[in-house]
């Protein structure tokens, strides 16, 4: 438990600093701020949970989809429909692949747990933030697997790996600096 804390602690101080460099960037308002301060918790308790269970309830993915929505409806009803195809676009396609892992490999390979992570993140981030926080979440997920290796810890193709943390660090980014492309 106390292991699991210093993590949130240290992932809340990480988001926190990405959030300052960030804003120095942008001239959010204040609404950006208190969205960003639920966006924030929810995804380092997902991430702390997949760390240590390899799981990522529901009702917590639940509940950052319904905050989504609800950010999506302050901020502007327009971006309501799209970030509504961007949730269901991410979820569903990381589904597929998931299917595909498992009909190509016989065994499960990402669970789905991350496809709805990845489609509550569409809701925060819209349809023009999914491949950047695919895009980061795999990166980091990389440079992650090879300081495990650099460090010592044999990595095999069957070495169980939560992608969920991945994918809030690439929600979170996205959000804070937008889409790369």
């Amino acid at each position: 438990m106390a292991r699991t804390c210093q993590i949130a602690m240290a992932l809340l101080a990480l988001y926190a600093v990405i959030y300052g460099v960030a804003a120095t960037f942008h001239g959010w308002e204040w609404q950006h701020g208190l969205a960003s301060a639920v966006l924030a918790p929810l995804l380092v308790v997902l991430t702390t949970i997949d760390l240590s269970s390899f799981r990522l309830p529901d009702p917590l993915t639940l509940l950052l989809f319904v905050a989504g929505v609800a950010v999506a409806v302050l901020t502007g009803v327009d971006t309501l429909p799209w970030n509504l195809v961007a949730a269901g676009l991410g979820a569903s396609g990381l589904y597929v692949v998931a299917r595909l892992y498992r009909h190509v490999r016989g065994r499960p390979g990402l669970g789905l747990g991350d496809a709805k992570l990845y489609g509550a993140g569409g809701m925060w981030v819209g349809l023009d933030g999914l491949t950047t926080v695919l895009l980061v979440a795999c990166l980091s997920a990389l440079v992650a697997v090879g300081v495990a290796v650099l460090a010592g810890r044999k990595i095999e193709a069957t070495t169980p790996l939560p992608f969920g943390p991945f994918l809030c660090f690439g929600i979170w980014t996205t959000w804070c600096f937008g889409p790369a492309f």
